[in-house]
């Protein structure tokens, strides 16, 4: 059994590593470069002002997101950003992992073990969310959506420590609580629907267990409601919102929200992680403390309804979006829906766990077998999954992409160093086609039928050939204009419409 569990604590150590290297391969793109501009016309203070004026409400995340953008030497370290961010989630979910350990269960876990399942619980969640290099590998999403998330794992650590805290610091505990929904709430419209949510959603879960709810939950519960007054208040989600002016009818609102929490859904659905994970947590509600089994024992809810309000709120949050936003969620915050619905699956099993104290009483007495059996079992799920194809495609990919990327500063540099300001750039695929010709000779064309370019993991939306991103890219690299097979294209600050 020793030698199983060192095993798999190798393959998810070799599984982090080969995700932190791939870090060092990624470039900034496309909202990356508009810090640059926004700096260089209003100054720092004047772009953040100008962002929630004009663009959206995220009055969180924006000044971070802008004041690491407009800084060329920060966007020029954009591999050890990336790789700051990971390890901050990561470091999140050990925390998490460890406060769940010694409120929930007993015995408490050693470090080794925290790590190993902080480990084994991220890679459920890039193995389920549909867009990898949004959710890991793209500073304007790391700042907006990752860390936010990192962070809500802190959130619901906090919540914990509420209910275990003496009564002189409940108080305080509260007010933390409330700095922080705030905070996360102005990151990204699906924090701020979650952050005001779980108030709530504690509440009646207590009130089902016939209990009565804290003071402290009913005064956070009062913030939620002003912070999502407050949040409509601001300018800049009016303006992004089209001043909420209803675009479609209900009933075509409704389809499209049904349709996508259908596929929110089935990204969790659809992974072998997620079940082993699932088998995990029951193996892990046969430690949970006698107290915390006779408080799950106590509710009058069931799975099917608990599962109905993580559904539901999937739906809800598209139905919001779509309706009074005028948007559809794209993947990049999908990708955070997906990992806090997983939380909310997994707990939803952790508090039904005592309907089958039977089942559990026989993985107990049987942990020396069921152990090994789920280590081996979630190390060959993890193996065969698609995210670790993937991660394999990716790690021949990404240099090629990295080495196609680097020869395109490499002309805009020496072009501006011979004292030009204008420099020709092939289309990404042309480039993409020569390298590989280069480096792989004759075997050139099995390279291309084998890999796609750009790589999946690759946040790559800045082909120059496309005017609504080369004014950007001219601009952050600092020359008048990008020439490429369909025209010429100044850098923003000279000409808004962009196009000669």
């Amino acid at each position: 059994m020793k030698k199983l569990t060192w095993l798999t604590g190798l393959l998810l150590l070799i599984f982090l590593i080969l995700i932190a290297w791939l870090c060092f391969f990624q470039f900034p793109s496309q909202d990356d470069f508009a810090g640059s501009y926004l700096e260089k016309k209003y100054g720092l203070g004047g772009a953040i002002q100008w962002y929630l004026r004009e663009k959206n409400g995220r009055f969180t995340s924006i000044p971070v997101f802008l004041t690491i953008s407009s800084s060329k030497s920060l966007l020029s370290q954009y591999g050890l950003l990336l790789l700051g961010f990971l390890i901050t989630t990561f470091c999140c979910l050990f925390f998490f992992v460890r406060i769940c350990s010694r409120r929930l269960f007993e015995p408490v876990l050693n470090g080794l073990q925290i790590a190993g399942i902080s480990a084994m619980m991220l890679l459920v969640f890039l193995d389920t969310v549909p867009e990898v290099s949004s959710f890991i590998y793209w500073v304007a999403t790391s700042v907006t959506y990752l860390v936010p998330f990192a962070f809500f794992l802190l959130l619901i650590c906090a919540y914990f420590s509420l209910f275990k805290a003496p009564p002189k610091r409940k108080w305080l505990q509260m007010i933390i609580i409330c700095v922080a929904t705030c905070l996360l709430g102005g990151c990204n419209e699906i924090m701020l629907f979650y952050v005001c949510a779980l108030p709530f959603l504690i509440g009646l879960t207590i009130l089902g267990s016939g209990k009565r709810v804290p003071v402290q939950i009913i005064v956070i519960a009062i913030l939620a409601i002003l912070l999502l007054i407050a949040s409509v208040l601001i300018p800049g989600n009016d303006a992004r919102a089209g001043h909420f002016v209803q675009n479609q009818s209900w009933a075509t609102s409704v389809a499209g929200a049904t349709f996508r929490t259908w596929q929110t859904v089935q990204c969790i659905f659809s992974s072998s992680l997620f079940y082993l994970s699932c088998l995990g947590i029951l193996i892990a509600s046969g430690y949970l403390k006698p107290p915390v089994v006779a408080w799950f024992a106590s509710k009058k809810s069931n799975w099917l309804a608990e599962t109905g309000c993580v559904v539901g709120m999937i739906f809800c949050f598209n139905l919001v979006i779509r309706q009074i936003g005028g948007e559809i969620v794209p993947p990049r915050a999908t990708n955070i829906i997906v990992c806090i619905s997983l939380l909310g699956f997994w707990w939803i099993m952790l508090m039904n766990a005592a309907r089958i104290q039977q089942l559990l009483r026989v993985i107990h007495d049987n942990r020396h077998l069921v152990l090994p059996v789920f280590s081996l079992a979630y190390c060959l799920a993890l193996i065969g999954s698609e995210f670790s194809s993937q991660l394999m495609k990716n790690l021949v990919e990404a240099p090629l992409h990295a080495a196609v990327l680097k020869q395109r500063e490499a002309v805009i540099f020496r072009e501006k160093a011979n004292g030009k300001n204008l420099a020709t750039i092939k289309p990404y695929q042309e480039e993409v086609a020569l390298l590989i010709k280069e480096k792989y000779k004759d075997k050139g064309n099995f390279v291309m039928d084998e890999f796609t370019m750009p790589p999946s993991f690759s946040y790559f939306q800045d082909e120059p050939n496309k005017k609504e991103y080369a004014y950007f890219y001219a601009e952050y690299y600092g020359i008048d204009t990008i020439a490429s097979t369909n025209g010429k294209f100044v850098r923003w600050g000279l000409l808004r419409n962009s196009r000669k």
